[in-house]
């Protein structure tokens, strides 16, 4: 597998996803994932060498609070609301638009220029989104529009819901953002094996050399003495640190 995964809540981000990945030769994984499936699957990534993760907002926070891995996740902008709004024109009757965030004040505006009844509901985890769908479908909400969390509640309480998906400069964002992270990540951990060679390589004279050694700090207080050191000294237990030399 590749060192960057997209995980995607939806089929049609996983297909705009590997449209743009194609186009640009990255090499990136995609992966469609629902939300019950996110462990096993980034247990498997991770298994397999990849280091660096994108997908959405509320799928990006559980894997965050799940994994230590890099996270990037797919912010929505304006334009990720145009197909929705393409769906909900005309409709008559409350929409239930669910969001983590706020959601963009220029969308807010194109809503009620399109006379639409919309309804904001936010939420925070897993157990606040099926909350915010039950305000939604006792509010006399008939339709839901949101991501991956919430959908999974919209059965639940009769709710019709349309799938909020990004934009292409949304995925693209995030595929820059990822390369940007995954080579930051790699270059640390080349400074860190480099580091673990020269620390392994002078523990090795330090332990096995035949001269007698003495580390002591700037103001000549003893740090560390080696075995031949403490033996010619007769030196037998550890009371010279943190003395004068």
């Amino acid at each position: 597998m590749k060192r960057i995964l997209l995980l995607s809540p939806s089929q049609r981000l996983a297909e705009d996803a590997e449209k743009i990945i194609d186009e640009q030769s990255l090499d990136v994984e995609v992966c469609f994932s629902t939300v019950p499936d996110i462990h096993k699957n980034v247990m498997n990534a991770v298994a397999q060498g990849v280091r660096v993760i994108i997908s959405r907002r509320g799928m990006a926070r559980i894997i965050k609070q799940m994994f230590d891995i890099p996270v990037i996740t797919i912010e929505f902008t304006s334009n990720s609301y145009v197909r929705i709004f393409e769906c909900i024109k005309g409709i008559k009757g409350k929409i239930a638009f669910f969001s983590l965030g706020d959601v963009p004040g220029t969308v807010k505006i194109l809503g009620a220029m399109l006379n639409l009844d919309i309804r904001y509901y936010y939420f925070t985890d897993e157990a606040t989104a099926e909350m915010a769908v039950k305000n939604a479908a006792e509010d006399g909400c008939i339709i839901g529009v949101g991501g991956s969390l919430t959908v999974l509640y919209s059965g639940r309480y009769n709710l019709e819901y349309h799938i909020l998906d990004n934009s292409r400069e949304d995925i693209e964002m995030a595929l820059d953002s990822a390369h940007q992270v995954l080579k930051s990540t790699l270059a640390e951990e080349k400074r860190r094996k480099s580091l673990q060679v020269h620390i392994q390589r002078y523990e090795t004279i330090f332990n096995y050399t035949h001269d007698g050694i003495i580390a002591v700090d700037r103001d000549g207080i003893i740090e560390v003495v080696n075995k031949q050191a403490s033996d010619m000294l007769g030196l037998g237990d550890d009371s010279y640190k943190g003395k004068y030399i």
